[in-house]
């Protein structure tokens, strides 16, 4: 039986690292297979979520859904490549807008409440673009905080 139902604005800052490797076999002039290669990359944002928390009380637990926008600023990026250095700066949105959706729960122990979270985000803007390439980053993630 649900005893209370709230919700509540939860604003966050959060360091993020975005990133993807890619294996490309090389074949020469004859098209004998040469070798692979392999090119990563990654960026570093510095992200702020805004997100609205509705939560129900149900105990021993208070289970909670969670939604909002997100922008996520641009720091800094690198690649490591055998071909040495193809990204450039004008690949990368400096401004990246999304939105996350999720579901958790508040487990209140003794001491501590601990609270585990699965969260979508979405970005929806190119992320990152080259003429052959266009990226709209989503992830999975897995949040688990703690309450004194």
């Amino acid at each position: 039986m649900l005893d209370l139902f709230s919700s509540y604005l939860r604003v966050e800052l959060h360091y993020l690292q975005r990133g993807q490797y890619s294996l490309t076999d090389y074949l020469n002039e004859r098209g004998e297979f040469m070798g692979t290669i392999r090119e990563d990359w990654w960026a570093d944002y510095l992200t702020l979520p805004v997100m609205v928390r509705f939560i129900a009380d149900v105990r021993p637990a208070h289970l909670f859904l969670t939604a909002g926008p997100r922008m996520d600023v641009l720091l800094a990026y690198w690649q490591s490549t055998t071909w040495g250095p193809i990204l450039r700066r004008s690949y990368f949105q400096p401004v990246n807008v999304g939105a996350n959706w999720g579901v958790g729960a508040i487990i209140p122990l003794k001491a501590v409440a601990i609270i585990p979270e699965v969260r979508m985000s979405h970005t929806f803007n190119n992320a990152y673009r080259t003429r052959s390439t266009v990226l709209h980053p989503s992830a999975l993630e897995v949040v688990v905080g703690l309450r004194f």
